[in-house]
């Protein structure tokens, strides 16, 4: 929805759109990062989680300030919005193969 916004209220509320769903990738996944680990290593699997968010974070902003400037913020949009999904589909399939 950012990558075509047709004007800054557009893409102000996709922002918003977006930001609802944090709260609940969160929650929900600190609960599978946990329950998917041996008892004696949940804690760390939920840090390990949110190690990966800090990563991305730290590493994401920078890039997609970049990829902004260089050839555009559409594009720096729409590349987040294509490894959303990627990671949408790879994490579907691991979730399936692992309780199937």
């Amino acid at each position: 929805m950012s990558a075509v916004a047709p004007d800054y209220w557009t893409l102000l509320a996709s922002r918003v759109v977006t930001s609802l769903n944090h709260g609940v990738f969160l929650g929900l996944g600190s609960l599978a990062a946990a329950s998917l680990a041996p008892k004696d290593k949940q804690a760390s699997a939920v840090v390990t989680m949110f190690m990966g968010l800090t990563i991305a974070n730290v590493g994401g902003v920078p890039l997609g300030k970049w990829v902004g400037q260089s050839i555009g913020w559409r594009e720096a949009f729409g590349g987040t919005a294509v490894l959303g999904l990627l990671t949408a589909v790879l994490g579907a399939s691991a979730m399936f193969a692992l309780y199937t």
